[in-house]
């Protein structure tokens, strides 16, 4: 009889769930392959010319390394012999990437706008999608194609035949979930801020809201049976849909999240920077492209307050980071889902090729530099590679400019040099400039590429303050 907890020695080889037929491995880097087996078995993988060995250990794990591969679309076997054999077909090389996030990550393209136009077109046998771990790769075709994420598909649509590679996307996305569930358990611990936030408060708010369904539960109308709170486990979706992904090399990462964080705006600056961070660590790679979408115009199901515009100033700060990229979406919003994921794709794929592989191509957005009082006007300044600016409506009803006394009138916004220059005779000495700092604003400053500026201001006034209340 075996031990408890022990292995037997006939157990076969088994891999790690990211492997299957159609995958895609990231070329240019080493790739692990891994899984289990009997404790002391010998593993051997080989793949293309590549033959590499390893022995499971005590607790039957074990890892070989293929040395750096070269992009093909040929598929070939990828074979993992050990008392028993598994063959993984049709294995190609080319670009992974990780997409993540919440519902707008999660969106289909068949639930996205213009599928039926889109369908005939899916035949993309170079695009390959992973959904969970333990799922099965699947090549686009137009009968899988509409079960992709919308925002992942049209990016790698658009990427893949600007790099003439395979473009592997992986899939973890729920909707409806918060940053903190997305950020490692134990990089949460290691900041009291965050910790004692998004634990302690949490729990106390899981605690009242429990309170308050049990106590609508006993008058909810028969067949409306009111629906339970949700509890936000720290780390609780990062463990089960990332963290298993981890040792397998993806070139980056693309993010659409933040919706669900509006209820504490500011410190979502910290806790997105806590993520991106805790995820290179757990890659190991410390210059893992992270590029992610900011939060459309919306309303914000009438909640007071300014805060997905806090949310979005909080995503921009999160710019400071090297290798991080943000693509703008105030143009094409409207509603908590918008639509219109073949465009968020192609600017996500524009901004790829841009700052990951280097294209000369225009992939960023205007992003505001600084702001310079010169007499009654205010010159602001773009940081540089945001292309030619332009009104795409005009009055810019979104453009503000305020003395000191705190009262935002719209301004009116010329452009010099490649600078903006904004005033309004009835400010003669003003003071600071706001552009787009509303949930619903109007985006009608826009730069190359046809890609819209990001809301901006000079200020650190409260954007929830009355007029007149710096």
């Amino acid at each position: 009889m075996l031990a408890l907890g022990t292995t037997p020695v006939s157990a076969e080889v088994k891999l790690a769930p990211v492997f299957g037929d159609h995958m895609v491995l990231q070329r240019g880097v080493e790739v692990p392959v891994w899984g289990q087996a009997a404790p002391g078995e010998t593993v051997e993988v080989a793949f293309q010319k590549q033959r590499h060995s390893a022995t499971a250990g005590r607790d039957g794990s074990w890892m070989v390394r293929l040395s750096a591969l070269s992009g093909t679309a040929e598929g070939a076997d990828l074979s993992v012999k050990g008392t028993n054999t598994l063959v993984l077909k049709d294995v190609v090389v080319g670009e992974v990437w990780m997409c993540a996030g919440q519902s707008n990550m999660r969106m289909t393209v068949g639930e996205s706008e213009g599928w039926a136009g889109e369908q005939k077109a899916a035949q993309q046998p170079q695009i390959r999608l992973l959904a969970k771990p333990g799922g099965e790769w699947r090549q686009a075709s137009p009968e899988t194609a509409g079960d992709f994420s919308a925002v992942a598909y049209y990016f790698a649509r658009e990427l893949q035949p600007s790099i003439d590679v395979p473009v592997g996307l992986i899939t973890a996305a729920v909707g409806g979930t918060a940053g903190v569930e997305w950020t490692p358990k134990d990089a949460l611990q290691s900041d009291p801020e965050l910790w004692s936030y998004y634990h302690d408060h949490a729990m106390a708010e899981y605690k009242r809201l429990l309170a308050e369904y049990e106590a609508a539960k006993t008058t909810a109308p028969a067949g409306k049976p009111p629906r339970p709170p949700k509890k936000r486990d720290p780390g609780s979706w990062y463990a089960q849909l990332v963290q298993p992904f981890t040792p397998f090399p993806v070139r980056g990462v693309l993010w659409y999240q933040g919706e669900s964080d509006a209820p504490n705006p500011e410190l979502y600056a910290k806790l997105f920077a806590t993520l991106i961070s805790s995820w290179r660590q757990a890659w190991q790679n410390e210059n893992l492209p992270f590029l992610f979408v900011q939060l459309p115009n919306f309303d914000d199901q009438g909640q007071p307050g300014e805060r997905w515009a806090r949310v979005r100033e909080s995503q921009v700060r999160a710019l400071s980071l090297p290798g991080t990229g943000m693509i703008v979406t105030i143009d094409i919003g409207g509603s908590l889902h918008p639509g219109k994921k073949r465009e968020v794709g192609r600017r996500l794929a524009l901004l790829a090729r841009e700052k990951v592989y280097g294209h000369d191509v225009q992939g960023s957005s205007p992003l505001f530099r600084e702001a310079i009082v010169e007499g009654s006007t205010i010159r602001v300044r773009f940081q540089k590679g945001s292309g030619p600016l332009v009104w795409k409506s005009f009055p810019p009803q979104s453009l503000k400019i305020a003395g000191a006394d705190g009262k935002f009138l719209s301004g009116v916004g010329v452009f010099e040099g490649g600078d903006l220059i904004v005033s309004n005779p009835k400010i003669p000495s003003p003071v600071a400039v706001r552009y787009a700092c509303s949930n619903t604003p109007q985006a009608a400053l826009f730069g190359g590429n046809d890609l819209p500026a990001a809301p901006f201001r000079s200020d650190s006034w409260s954007l929830d303050a009355s007029p007149g209340t710096p």
